[in-house]
């Protein structure tokens, strides 16, 4: 449609034209200075939203909302936790954002979303918002678009869904992220890593970043980075007692934990659904192999230093006057170097309970082959370290690597007993070899070993990226509606959660307790604090023909260790 000058942009009279001309009284003029000079008064006395229950209302924003306004107006980077119902993309969007483009020359500000069409949602709550305002607040229109508004000093906003090209070749004095953690990881990470840095190159441009929780991802790395002060953001963070109490002051204590029990119900009782949206608590996926409280209590840290591609949480200890040299273990998965999933180390202090992570070593373009002279070097560094491989695939030619071509001793064997499948051997049996051949049931037992570990607290994580990746390890049901297959959820990795599944596995062994002088399962099952590992009988690389075993007893658990005579010809035969 043709601009009309007497009803406005496109025929609209509640859109001026640019060349519009309206002659302010003593009274408005006042009025512009005040709103131009504070953004809670233009909001608190012109701001008008369209309510689903009362229609068009005005808006005043609360305290908490005030402090929201408050922390965008004075800091550049910001990154707020909030729950639902809050009016977060009011009071930003239809009153700071507003407010911004009707008393600031030239600027532009994105709109960013996880989905376009909630981009275009809040834009057009702006929209409306501009509609109901007075007309000597308003600026003449020169764009209207679904995605982009034009106003006629200049200032503009753009709608679009978080990407990492979302944005390129264009400049902003504002960029807001709504619900980002909600935004896929890898368009998150893309996002991050092609954008930022142009933003944070300026010296104006500022960074709003707002979601309710979605698990452990990018925003809850940004945020509780913010927390520990590992970043430049400022931090809020806000839960429906916030919400509740701004609108019910007088209410008690006990009605709001009524409204509270309410609200669980209306979600079919999941509690956990209503602490992630409502008490803003960052929790995994409902099936993960970890609990979610567990998971929760995760408290990773920033690496020591970083050589290349390893992670580094603890150097290696070696024998002193202060003490003896702690026992390390390396657990790998191999990867085909594709830049698709990355090849792992994870290198495991098993000298005391509870076990730690200590290193982790990640890469994803490394081949195989190339591989092997990096885990033995690790496992050197490391005292030796003993190695554990998973030889499905291309993993095979890493171990057999390490062990014949590099001379690496200490890498423990596997054995095939004719009735319970692989077991851990002592390197002395007639057809053992390096490496577990991954299998349903092998997966099985490492992964239920792995839940004990975690949660009866015997293995400490110290690795954001392995403590990420556990939220996104959950069960896949079976036919009969049971977890018995853990896997990553579409769209996330278990790089980092495989190689601490051979650990779960390990400690599942008779020979492995015998080895490390360390009865898991009595520490599983209540533990006996803190021992230091008595290395009798010694891990494979040690043993020659000429040495003479001791016999093994059962256990006090009753689990026998499987002997020579026991072990099938066929190794892999299944």
């Amino acid at each position: 449609m043709p601009k009309t000058l007497a009803l406005g942009y496109n025929g609209n009279p509640n859109l001026p034209l640019p060349g519009d001309e309206v002659q302010l009284t003593a009274s408005e003029l006042a009025e512009f200075a005040k709103c131009m000079k504070d953004p809670i008064y233009f909001i608190s006395h012109y701001v008008k939203i369209v309510s689903v229950d009362e229609g068009v209302t005005s808006f005043t924003p609360y305290e908490f909302q005030a402090s929201i306004i408050k922390a965008l107006e004075e800091e550049r980077f910001v990154i707020a936790k909030l729950p639902r119902q809050c009016g977060k993309s009011t009071v930003i969007v239809c009153g700071y954002f507003l407010w911004y483009v009707l008393f600031h020359t030239d600027v532009s500000v994105a709109l960013l979303a996880n989905t376009e069409d909630t981009a275009i949602m809040l834009l057009d709550r702006l929209k409306n918002s501009f509609e109901l305002l007075p007309r000597f607040l308003k600026q003449g229109v020169e764009k209207w678009d679904q995605k982009l508004i034009k106003l006629a000093n200049k200032a503009r906003i753009r709608a679009a869904a978080t990407s990492g090209s979302a944005i390129r070749g264009d400049t902003f004095n504002i960029v807001f992220l709504d619900e980002f953690a909600f935004v896929p990881a890898n368009i998150a990470l893309d996002f991050m890593a092609s954008v930022f840095p142009v933003i944070s190159s300026g010296k104006t441009t500022k960074l709003f970043i707002v979601s309710t929780p979605n698990g452990f991802n990018l925003f809850y790395r940004l945020f509780t980075d913010s927390v520990k002060k590992l970043n430049t953001f400022a931090n809020l963070a806000y839960t429906w007692r916030d919400v509740y109490f701004a609108r019910n002051p007088n209410a008690t204590e006990t009605e709001a934990l009524e409204w509270a029990d309410e609200a669980v119900k209306n979600m079919a009782n999941n509690r956990q659904k209503f602490q992630q949206e409502f008490e803003c608590d960052f929790l995994g996926s409902a099936n993960s192999l970890v609990a979610p409280w567990k998971l929760a209590q995760i408290d990773w840290v920033t690496p020591l230093e970083i050589r290349g591609k390893l992670r580094v949480y603890e150097k290696p200890v070696y024998m002193s006057e202060a003490g003896p040299a702690h026992v390390y273990l390396v657990t790998v998965d191999v990867a085909q170097g594709q830049e698709l999933d990355s090849s792992v180390a994870q290198v495991i202090d098993i000298t005391t309970s509870p076990f730690k992570q200590v290193a982790t070593y990640q890469d994803n373009s490394i081949k195989p082959a190339q591989f092997a002279p990096v885990v033995t070097n690790i496992g050197k560094w490391y005292n030796n370290a003993y190695l554990f491989f998973e030889i499905n695939g291309e993993a095979l030619l890493t171990a057999q690597i390490c062990q014949e071509e590099l001379e690496y001793e200490n890498v423990i064997q596997v054995a095939m007993h004719k009735k319970k499948g692989q077991q851990m051997s002592g390197g002395h049996a007639p057809n053992a070899k390096i490496g577990l051949k991954s299998s349903v049931a092998t997966k099985r037992i490492g992964c239920s070993g792995l839940k004990s570990l975690m949660e009866s607290d015997k293995f400490i994580v110290k690795d954001y990226e392995t403590m990420q990746q556990m939220t996104t390890f959950v069960g896949k049901p079976d036919k009969r509606g049971l977890l018995t297959v853990y896997e990553a959820e579409i769209g996330n990795h278990d790089d980092c959660i495989s190689p601490l599944v051979l650990l779960g596995w390990l400690t599942a062994q008779s020979a492995f307790e015998n080895y490390v002088g360390l009865n898991m399962r009595m520490q599983l099952l209540g533990g006996r604090g803190s021992e230091v590992v008595e290395l009798e009988p010694p891990f494979p690389g040690f043993f020659n023909q000429s040495t003479i075993l001791p016999p093994l007893d059962l256990t006090r658990q009753g689990y026998d260790v499987v002997s020579d005579e026991d072990v099938a010809r066929d190794f892999w035969k299944e």
